[in-house]
């Protein structure tokens, strides 16, 4: 496993991000609209692309999780952050 993130922000990100991987997290759709953006996409290990909608769906007809992260490295790729 990854050391953990360098500073504060790093860490509130990485926390966030592996929320998503608590079935109950991702059994509360109101949990889950709050963590992904308005423009967020993910790529299935099949690789099949995710939009938001597709995402959303997904997690609240089956919350299980089936894997855990493996050598997750959180890291700043740029100076500002967008809400």
């Amino acid at each position: 496993m990854a050391p953990p993130p360098a500073d504060a922000e790093l860490a509130a990100v990485e926390r966030l991000e592996l929320s998503l991987l608590d079935s109950e997290v991702r059994a509360d759709r109101a949990r889950v609209e709050a963590l992904l953006a308005d423009d967020a996409t993910e790529v299935g290990a099949s690789g099949t692309v995710w939009d938001r909608a597709s995402l959303l769906d997904a997690l609240s007809r089956d919350p299980a999780v089936t894997g855990h992260p493996v050598d997750l490295v959180t890291s700043r790729l740029a100076a500002t952050w967008c809400w």
